[in-house]
């Protein structure tokens, strides 16, 4: 018989969904993330300025009014 530890869950993702430029808290505590960001509406993907502000947040910010909200994905790397 082998008997296994069972694994802690380690959140590694974080979403939600905004309409206009803002700063994200994420809680990852890393900068080591990827930010995917798409249309709820039409699901085209999202063009905008990242940064990655903090350990724990990152700023979107977008040279056009959106028309639709936009999901925003990040995911911790590594």
């Amino acid at each position: 018989t082998i008997t296994v530890a069972a694994a802690t869950p380690t959140t590694t993702s974080y979403a939600t969904t905004i309409s206009s430029n803002s700063t994200i808290t994420h809680n990852l505590n890393t900068r080591d993330v990827n930010v995917q960001l798409y249309d709820t509406v039409t699901y085209e993907t999202i063009f905008a300025d990242v940064t990655r502000s903090t350990l724990n947040t990152v700023a979107i910010a977008f040279d056009v009014v959106l028309s639709n909200p936009v999901r925003v994905l990040v995911t911790k790397v590594g």
